[in-house]
């Protein structure tokens, strides 16, 4: 189905930019219990969640519900998205997830996973951001 591939490769897209960011950094250090939690994605764009993407045309394709990206103290990062795929004739809610590593270099953490392009976050003071396809994502840190 077209569709199903056009999406594919969109997904593989906005995985391999992030993976690209995080891939750019230097002299990675080892993982840290003071990073290890897990982090609820909050915004695209300054925009709250469920946001919309869209084609040239302005109508919607798809509608990102929720991410949720879990890094561990020993190296290990789970990163699990929701989203909402607008096909015909009834929309589908889909979760994928990706497992892997990551490494710190500075405020980078760079995150590998098999089936995925490295990701490059950004820490702040409340969380993790990544810029992708020209969206910023920003993921804050639960209490």
């Amino acid at each position: 189905m077209i569709w199903e591939g056009e999406y594919m490769a969109r997904q593989r897209t906005v995985i391999a930019a992030i993976t690209l960011l995080l891939a750019a950094c230097s002299g990675p250090e080892e993982p840290s219990a003071a990073l290890a939690g897990t982090y609820d994605l909050a915004s695209v764009d300054s925009q709250p969640l469920p946001y919309q993407l869209k084609r040239p045309d302005g109508t919607a394709y798809m509608e990102i519900i929720a991410a949720i990206l879990t890094l561990d103290a020993r190296g290990g990062v789970t990163l699990v998205s929701t989203h909402r795929r607008y096909t015909d004739p009834e929309p589908q809610v889909r979760s994928d997830t990706i497992e892997g590593a990551y490494t710190v270099a500075g405020d980078d953490v760079i995150v590998t996973a098999p089936e995925a392009l490295p990701m490059r976050f950004t820490r702040m003071d409340d969380g993790l951001s990544i810029t992708a396809e020209g969206r910023t994502m920003l993921f804050v840190r639960r209490n």
